[in-house]
């Protein structure tokens, strides 16, 4: 983006865009859609008035190109960077922009180097940790005396679950009425059985209140074995559970859904879109009119990236860093919000949605 900001008062100007490819033999369709959603965002703005430059260029994913492409002086004047996708290939953009001040959007991945000392490189999609982080530090604590974590001893979610455990006891002790809530951790092995119920896991839940649950599992199998386990002993012991998952959760295609119904089973995720929304609706219509398709959440994302970065250099110029907590920009699936790592470090969204399964579908709380 080369107007630095500046809007035009007189009428809009097409943006021109410059195509640099390598003979790619194949297009990802993610993608495609992702880049189809950002051009309707830059259509946005065309017609708001602004004067705006846009240069595609595909990577390929290929180090050497992209080291050459970076050295060849093309990338110079611009006001912001969107991608490349990969971390490995942001790593190599990453230092050459910071030290031409020039912003750097890592907008898909949620595996950008988060070491990187970047002040001007932002990741969009939160990290699967972030994400849990936020999860916990948003649990409905209110009238609950027991908390209760279930895992397992396995390498693969072993470190994992002494995270969350750690997150668990400082949440918990910050909150008003600490005293009152117990946290209790109950390792169980995934059962030959299905039909027996683990005895340690009925005892750690309240017998007369509300029992949150997490099951800090990545394994399908182990997922749905507890969930089946629960869902035993909220309908035979009259147990009130609540269980809160991982974001990739979402990605289990084998999960009882009346089981994550029953058990109001709740997951952190960066995205949501809001269907009755009209600002949703008319995305959807012009993304129907523009390219004969269905958009995709990658399409969403595109479009979000590109209308949260645009109306931040817009309203407030090259270095916006400093005033992302003043930006109001209305997305249709993210809720940015952006926090630093540490000083000099790179920036990551921490803005996610809670969304709880019900009869309805995926609903969002606390909105």
């Amino acid at each position: 983006f080369t107007q630095g900001g500046k809007r035009r008062d007189d009428a809009p100007v097409e943006p021109e865009e410059e195509v640099v490819s390598s003979n790619s033999p194949g297009v990802d369709g993610r993608f495609l859609d992702f880049y189809q959603g950002f051009l309707l965002a830059v259509e946005r703005y065309k017609f708001l008035g602004y004067s705006i430059r846009l240069k595609v260029i595909d990577s390929q994913q290929n180090p050497d190109l992209l080291n050459g492409l970076v050295n060849s002086g093309q990338l110079e004047e611009a006001n912001l960077i969107v991608g490349p996708v990969y971390p490995k290939a942001i790593s190599v953009v990453s230092q050459w922009a910071a030290a031409r001040r020039i912003s750097l959007v890592s907008p898909l991945s949620g595996k950008t180097p988060s070491f990187e000392a970047n002040p001007f490189l932002f990741q969009a999609n939160p990290s699967d940790i972030t994400q849990i982080r936020q999860m916990v530090a948003n649990l409905p604590l209110e009238g609950v005396r027991r908390v209760v974590m279930i895992s397992e001893a396995t390498p693969a979610d072993e470190d994992l679950a002494n995270n969350v455990e750690l997150m668990l006891q400082s949440e918990v002790a910050r909150r008003p009425g600490a005293d009152s809530i117990t946290v209790q951790v109950v390792n169980h092995a995934q059962a030959n059985d299905p039909r027996k119920t683990d005895p340690n896991i009925n005892r750690a839940l309240d017998p007369h209140g509300l029992t949150l649950v997490i099951v800090p599992s990545t394994r399908e199998p182990y997922v749905s074995e507890v969930l089946g386990q629960l869902n035993t002993l909220a309908i035979r012991d009259k147990r009130n559970i609540r269980v809160f998952g991982l974001p990739k959760w979402l990605k289990m295609e084998n999960l009882d859904f009346a089981q994550l119904i029953n058990l109001h089973v709740t997951i952190a995720s960066p995205f949501y879109v809001d269907y009755s929304s009209q600002l949703v609706s008319n995305f959807i219509d012009d993304y129907r009119s523009t390219y004969r398709a269905e958009p995709s959440k990658f399409a969403f994302q595109g479009y979000d990236v590109a209308n949260y970065f645009m109306g931040a250099i817009f309203e407030y110029g090259e270095d916006f860093r400093y005033c992302l907590p003043n930006l109001q920009v209305p997305l249709l699936q993210n809720s940015f919000r952006f926090v630093q790592s540490q000083q000099f470090g790179s920036y990551e969204s921490t803005g996610i949605y809670l969304i709880e399964f019900t009869k309805s579908g995926l609903m969002p709380i606390g909105q």
